[in-house]
């Protein structure tokens, strides 16, 4: 069946909230680890933003649902044998903009969330590292955090201006900082590796990345709630660990970067 002869069994929700409830109820059932050909999963395909990129020249041969950290990935298996994950929200959210009279979702919907997350698991690594170093200092209920103002938000928005930066001026690009727009590194699917989430797809970007935050991040133990992206607490205070600089525990690379 082609994703465009797919029939949906129920009829569609106007509203958004009922309508991710329907097809999520529906995607729920569906077995794990086993192959399926689903009309649902047909159906919303279709309207993925980056349909292009998912099926790109070949066709869907079949569908699988796969456990992931707590939840579960829908992934498309196809004809010539690439795997790739789909997300039926943005899938959902495209058809109604749609129908409301809406341009459709631009290719990049979705792009500087997943790139995000694809920044946070190239230096996940050396945030692991750090972590057990720092082990014994642990208590219940903290997690790793970047101590503000250098938080994981600005230090990669900061990169993405420094990396168009140089692009742009070479080697002078520091003096440029405020001209440019962040760059957009392309990502893409990270495959069964990385639970397929997003990676970048430059491994020269990923290493100076991974450098650039090494040399930057300070980072501490805190309590969940006092973390940098639940409050202001993190702002500043003599109550809280003033943490250490990541370039102490992990290996680093000079480059344009430094």
């Amino acid at each position: 069946m082609n994703i465009n002869d797919a029939v949906l069994p129920f009829p569609i929700p106007t509203k958004v909230g009922e309508t991710y409830k329907a097809f999520g109820g529906h995607l729920d059932a569906l077995p794990f680890s086993q192959r399926f050909d689903d009309p649902v999963c047909r159906w919303v395909l279709q309207w993925h933003p980056w349909l292009d990129e998912k099926v790109g020249d070949s066709r869907v041969a079949h569908f699988k649902k796969e456990r992931n950290l707590g939840s579960y990935v829908l992934k498309i298996v196809r004809e010539d044998g690439v795997i790739v994950d789909f997300s039926y929200r943005k899938c959902v959210k495209n058809y109604l903009e749609i129908q409301k009279g809406n341009p459709p979702l631009r290719g990049d919907y979705g792009y500087f969330e997943d790139l995000k997350k694809a920044m946070r698991a190239a230096i996940q690594p050396d945030i692991d590292a750090w972590a057990i170093a720092h082990a014994a200092t642990k208590r219940d209920g903290d997690e790793v955090d970047h101590v503000h103002p250098l938080t994981f938000s600005y230090l990669s928005d900061l990169f993405l201006r420094s990396l168009q930066a140089y692009a742009c001026y070479g080697n002078a690009w520091k003096a440029h900082l405020a001209r440019v727009l962040p760059a957009r590194p392309e990502i893409r699917d990270g495959g069964e590796a990385a639970f397929f989430f997003s990676v970048l797809r430059d491994a020269e970007v990923a290493r100076a990345w991974r450098n650039f935050h090494a040399e930057n991040a300070v980072l501490r133990w805190l309590a969940e709630e006092d973390n940098s992206r639940n409050g202001n607490r993190t702002a500043g205070g003599d109550d809280l660990p003033r943490g250490t600089p990541l370039r102490d525990f992990v290996d680093t690379e000079s480059g344009w970067w430094s």
